[in-house]
């Protein structure tokens, strides 16, 4: 299983799995709101990504998408929150 990984108090990231192309996601903690960044391959992934963070009471307040492919956005509906992306990737997701 994945395990978050602490880079400080205020970063963390889930480590990418190559077999099931899992990418990294990665939380940013600000003073008032957290930048999650990337959705995960799937629900699962997702919610594996949120419970992991609540461990360390830590909410993503909004979503950004790096790029529209699909092991980064399938976890999206999961992740209940605003998301923001680039135009490019916007047009993918609504293909």
């Amino acid at each position: 299983m994945q395990t978050l990984q602490k880079l400080s108090n205020r970063l963390f990231y889930l480590p990418p799995v190559q077999q099931t192309d899992r990418p990294i996601l990665v939380a940013i903690v600000g003073d008032d709101q957290t930048l999650l960044i990337d959705a995960g391959n799937s629900s699962n992934h997702a919610k594996l990504f949120k419970e992991q963070l609540a461990s360390y009471h830590v909410t993503g307040d909004i979503l950004a998408l790096t790029h529209w492919h699909w092991d980064h956005i399938f976890g999206l509906n999961e992740m209940d929150m605003p998301s923001i992306a680039n135009n490019m990737t916007y047009e993918k997701i609504k293909e």
